[in-house]
């Protein structure tokens, strides 16, 4: 059956459905309607970030796509208009830009030789009538650390300059491509019958019933699509101003005032079959960049909580030691909110609090990338003490004597090589064991290691108490990953951090702790493994805490 786009009934309210989209997404009709889409957030909208439309500093390099053969063109500082790639990396084709070929791609490249995706791009980027496009892989020498460590730190502004950012939203590779055309299922029913007005029996339109074809909404596309995955993508979305999105069976339109889907301009609501808001974290705008700039230096830490807890969900990468540079560009913009000194992903003002993060489901990637008080020592999803409420520390249980953390480039964002942090705190040791004995013991919980026992108890000495049931509530969090070392107990230390108030309708305080294992007894030198806290009034806290001071590496 040809393709041809249903007319939209004039009376407001009176359609059903959607209209039909044509299924080739590279068609003259798809980028009519993204074309619009543009327009109308540029003209028509409110937001700041919408209306602006001047010329902003181009980056480094620019593929300029007007030639026959796209080349690579170095903008020396210049201003100008240009759109932004965000793709999943992968896939058979391996070309990139490097020291080696960067004179020949200059002169020119064949689109025979670049990835589906990069071709796919180049087309949508001249049909909508710009010159310059900007690819990671095309703009960074990929074999030069000093320019892929200069170029990343600025990725925000990448994009966050670029008038448009186009998003190959389920493409898993370079591949796939974005101008694909979509085969729906041969199921297509015609009722004989139309649909009208009682008082005039006017006829508005037929009633066309198709399957729903595997046409997932822009919430699905940002929650299920191979992009959203990847690491990466998370700062690409957080800064674009305009994001055209390419699914599987039609675009999409995402900007910071209204989103769009072809199948219904400006009539699809971000909602899921269950009326629940799905882009509530999904959202480019969960942060509004703009917004931030009046939020005050609280709201600012915990908004960068809530960014890292975000961004650790769900997020792969190519190279596990990407995982601190991916977000170098969210951090460049805080950093300038802030104005505090930023180490290993916390930020030193609000360091003890920026301790505080739990794991969930966590493992430790294979090579270091970050020191163990670090979330960015782990993969998986991170949530951070008083993220999502308000807090208070109420008393601060330990002092910040030094921390520092050596880079391994230019970028003070980037890839670090080591850290440690240097505290003056109270402690008291913690037993491990398989089986711990609960009548001369405090309970601290199942620990759960992944070691050679399947679990295992945590637990305080009870000195110069007698044997009697005991189970003292205690949350305890301890990465998956904890190994003990094949011994049947291991000694740990549990050093107070702070005591925080939730400022809720419970105002619960408890105090909060790390959970430490030697590295160097002669150095009083540990590692991070887990974390602890107890509602203030716990027998835990009328122990004989110890004073001293700890390396944290």
């Amino acid at each position: 059956m040809p393709y041809s786009r249903l007319q939209s009934a004039v009376h407001a309210g009176e359609r059903i459905g959607r209209l039909e989209t044509d299924p080739d997404l590279g068609s003259d009709e798809n980028f009519t309607i993204a074309s619009r889409w543009f327009q109308t957030c540029m003209m028509q909208h409110e937001s700041p970030q919408c209306r602006h439309n001047g010329e902003e500093d181009l980056p480094t390099r620019l593929i300029d796509v007007e030639p026959f053969e796209p080349r690579i063109k170095m903008t020396r500082g210049t201003k100008g208009t240009y759109v932004a790639l965000s793709h999943c990396w992968g896939g058979h084709s391996h070309f990139t830009a490097k020291t080696s070929n960067v004179d020949e791609i200059m002169a020119g490249m064949a689109m025979e030789r670049l990835p589906a995706n990069f071709r796919d791009a180049i087309i949508i980027t001249r049909r909508l009538g710009f010159q310059y496009l900007w690819i990671d892989s095309l703009c960074i020498l990929q074999d030069s650390k000093t320019d892929w460590a200069l170029e990343s730190k600025d990725m925000g502004k990448i994009y966050q300059n670029a008038a448009m950012t186009i998003a190959a939203s389920v493409s898993p590779d370079s591949s796939r491509g974005l101008l694909t055309t979509f085969e729906p299922p041969d199921l297509e029913l015609s009722p004989p019958f139309g649909i009208g007005r009682e008082y005039d029996h006017t006829i508005l339109g037929n009633l066309r019933l198709k399957r729903n074809h595997y046409s997932y909404g822009l919430p699905e596309v940002l929650r299920y699509g191979a992009l959203s995955s990847r690491g990466w993508a998370f700062q690409e979305r957080f800064f674009s101003k305009r994001i055209l999105h390419y699914g599987g069976s039609q675009i999409y339109w995402e900007c910071q005032e209204d989103h769009y889907s072809a199948d219904g301009e400006g009539a699809t609501p971000m909602m899921n079959t269950q009326g629940s808001d799905v882009l509530r974290f999904q959202s480019q705008s969960f942060f509004n960049v703009y917004q931030l700039k009046s939020a005050s230096k609280d709201d600012l830490y915990r908004s960068w909580y809530e960014v890292v807890s975000k961004y650790c969900k769900s997020r792969a990468f190519t190279f596990d030691s990407d995982k601190l540079p991916a977000l170098s560009g969210i951090v460049s913009y805080f950093n300038d909110l802030i104005s505090d000194r930023y180490v290993a992903g916390l930020w030193e003002a609000d360091l003890l609090m920026g301790l505080l993060w739990k794991p969930h489901g966590c493992h430790t990637p294979k090579s270091y990338r970050a020191p163990s008080w670090s979330w960015a020592s782990l993969d998986g999803w991170i949530a951070f003490e008083g993220e999502c409420h308000k807090r208070i520390v109420h008393k601060t249980d330990a002092e910040l004597v030094s921390v520092d953390a050596k880079l391994s480039g230019p970028n003070p964002f980037g890839e670090i090589i080591c850290g440690y942090l240097e505290m003056r705190g109270v402690s008291i040791s913690v037993l491990c064991d398989r089986a711990v004995y609960k009548d001369s013991h405090i309970h601290l919980g199942n620990c759960e290691p992944d070691g050679r026992f399947s679990s295992a108890d945590a637990a305080i000495p009870k000195p110069g108490e007698a044997p009697g049931p005991r189970g003292d509530k205690l949350l305890f969090h301890n990465e998956k990953g904890l190994v003990l070392d094949g011994q049947p107990s291991n000694t740990y230390l549990l050093f107070i951090i702070a005591t925080v108030v939730e400022i809720d309708h419970t105002g619960y305080t408890a105090s909060h702790a790390l959970l430490l294992c030697s590295e160097s007894v002669q150095r009083n030198t540990y590692r991070r493994v887990g974390i602890a806290s107890w509602e203030i009034g716990s027998p835990i806290g009328s122990l004989p805490w110890i004073s001293q001071r700890i390396t944290i590496v």
